[in-house]
């Protein structure tokens, strides 16, 4: 065969590999992912991750596959890579849901709530009798929120200065979930009538009292996500059978609306300037949304994506989540960028070798699940989709 033959040939098999780069040698799955100055980012992990909530100096918390089987484990985000947090002793999975400016990260590790801080792993435990425990958000004071599972019932959970609280339940009401808490120790969440098929009504607790924050006009059930320290709460409304993203604020209930076209929405997450996230319906999948000054702004995904979601926001409007879509893996471009460089010698040697690896391609998630997860009866307020955590989901 020719010399120019074989340099032919070669670059016909560039043209292949470059073919095959981009329709296989890309990571499919979800990540954590992270939007800022109008780019949506893919956060460095080894596995499925998403990102769960950031502080105001950008480090960011949540749960991901680390390997070694270990397919929910709680992960921070600081200037790089992927940091392993680890759990409780003996812990086969746990999740980073919240994080306050100390760096204080707050979750789940064994079922039972648990604190990250300064380098140890600290058991929270639960309300008195209590089987199951997570906590969901910590504010600047350290003060953190969630579930203690007592009995068939959760019931709202603060821990405070070496105290665990229980927040209460309105009369009639059974069970309920602490979501969030601001700098002043107004916590917001919902409650409900029956575990499993009560409706939830959207509650603050503030000063001792437990306020009905309620909903939008006609709708038959509410939950409130996320607050900031003027007291505006985020979360969603169910109107006809549709999920509305909601804001309370100054004694209003407002409809924050949606992306054009969508056909439901959810707030989860508000920073001190008022800017809310979360995501939209829009053509049966969710998109990650953000309002802010009156605008429903369309935050897009990863490369390829079909389906996105916002979970937390800081004050420099810095903005975390998970996305779906193609991203490359790192061999790929090492591999690329080896066979040109080669191309010429491989020419020469009137042989080739062409080489890739199958991407590793991860089940399509179904429809994210709003700030629940269901383990046994237990009801805990962390926003998670199906496809990360096991277990039975809403």
């Amino acid at each position: 065969m020719s010399y120019w033959k074989s340099i032919g040939l070669a670059l016909f098999a560039a043209v292949c590999l470059l073919s095959e780069t981009f329709s296989s040698a890309h990571a499919q799955g979800i990540f954590a992912t992270e939007w800022s100055g109008g780019t949506a980012t893919k956060l460095a992990s080894p596995g499925d991750s998403r990102a769960l909530g950031i502080n105001d100096a950008g480090v960011v918390v949540g749960t991901g596959d680390v390997g070694d089987f270990r397919f929910e484990t709680a992960l921070e985000w600081n200037g790089g890579a992927a940091i392993d947090l680890g759990g409780l002793p003996g812990s086969e999975r746990s999740i980073a849901g919240g994080i306050n400016n100390a760096g204080q990260v707050v979750g789940l590790s064994s079922d039972t709530a648990t604190e990250w801080s300064g380098g140890s792993i600290i058991n929270l435990g639960g309300l008195p009798g209590f089987t199951i425990s997570a906590t969901a958000g910590i504010n600047n004071a350290g003060q953190a929120v969630g579930n203690s599972l007592v009995g068939p019932n959760n019931h709202p959970t603060e821990w405070s200065g070496g105290s665990i609280i229980d927040l209460g339940l309105p009369q009639g009401f059974l069970s309920g979930e602490a979501g969030a808490i601001n700098d002043s120790g107004e916590v917001v969440g919902d409650v409900e009538s029956s575990l499993l098929d009560g409706a939830p009504r959207a509650t603050e607790w503030s000063g001792g009292s437990i306020i009905n924050l309620g909903g939008l006009p006609g709708s038959t059930g509410s939950s409130a996500d996320g607050i900031n320290d003027a007291g505006q709460a985020v979360g969603v409304s169910t109107v006809g059978g549709v999920d509305v993203a909601t804001e309370w604020s100054g004694g209003s209930v407002i409809d924050l609306g949606g992306l054009p076209g969508s056909t439901g929405s959810s707030a989860v997450g508000i920073n001190e300037a008022g800017q809310a996230v979360g995501f939209s319906i829009v053509g049966g999948v969710d998109v990650a949304t953000e309002w802010s000054g009156g605008s429903v702004i369309d935050l897009g995904g990863l490369p390829s994506f079909t389906t996105s979601a916002a979970q937390a926001i800081n004050d420099a409007g810095q903005v975390v989540g998970y996305s779906d879509g193609l991203v490359p893996e790192s061999s790929t471009w090492a591999m690329m960028l080896f066979g040109f460089v080669g191309l010429g010698v491989l020419a020469l040697r009137r042989k080739r070798k062409l080489t890739s690896e199958a991407a590793h391609r991860a089940a399509a998630p179904g429809p994210i699940c709003r700030a629940v997860l269901y383990s046994g009866d237990f009801k805990m307020s962390l926003k998670v989709t199906p496809f990360l955590v096991s277990g039975a989901f809403q």
